[in-house]
């Protein structure tokens, strides 16, 4: 798994209404639930640091309206393949995010609105997962390869915003659980 699709998977698990995922679970299910054979507790500590320390708690920034999460960007000229390699990264961003979010779940009870997101970004994975078969087309020319990289950079604001109205309403529900219940869930911070 790349480094986008953990930071997409431990995004999603911060912003998923389940009450209090812990970064360990979520490193193990990296592993598919079990934590790979380490040479020391050296290794074990360095991968925690590296996951939890810094990668959780820097996301978790993100649960902040005004530190929005931002999806994987690119840079460089439109060809074929870069298309290609842009549409399976935003495909295994959004799959991980959603991992995270369902927390293995086949479905979680969410208002109309966060279920609506959460339908936007389902359809988008869709949409990625063809386009990573897009047929090279020698005839095409380069401003219809700049065309639909645009597209793809106006379906990558479109996705953002969605996952950050997520992020940012789970936040506000907690919080709102918290000061009704001041033993209910808070921000996950570890």
């Amino acid at each position: 798994m790349g480094f986008h699709a953990v930071r997409a998977q431990f995004m999603g698990a911060i912003a998923s209404p389940i009450e209090r995922i812990q970064p360990l679970s979520e490193i193990k299910a990296l592993w598919g639930g079990e934590f790979p054979p380490f040479d020391s507790m050296d290794d074990v500590n360095q991968l925690l640091q590296v996951l939890v320390m810094g990668l959780w708690n820097q996301l978790s920034s993100h649960t902040d309206p005004d530190r929005p999460f931002e999806l994987t960007r690119f840079k460089g000229e439109a060809t074929n393949d870069m298309l290609r390699a842009q549409a399976q990264v935003r495909y295994e961003e959004l799959d991980a995010f959603r991992h995270g979010f369902y927390q293995r779940q086949p479905s979680l009870k969410l208002s109309p609105e966060l279920a609506k997101a959460c339908d936007v970004i389902d359809e988008l994975i869709s949409m990625y997962q063809g386009m990573r078969q897009i047929p090279v087309n020698p005839m095409e020319k380069q401003s219809e390869r700049d065309a639909f990289a645009k597209t793809i950079d106006s379906l990558t604001e479109i996705l953002e915003g969605e996952i950050n109205f997520i992020i940012c309403t789970v936040t506000q529900d907690r919080a709102g659980l918290s000061a009704a219940n001041p033993a209910g869930p808070g921000p996950t911070r570890h």
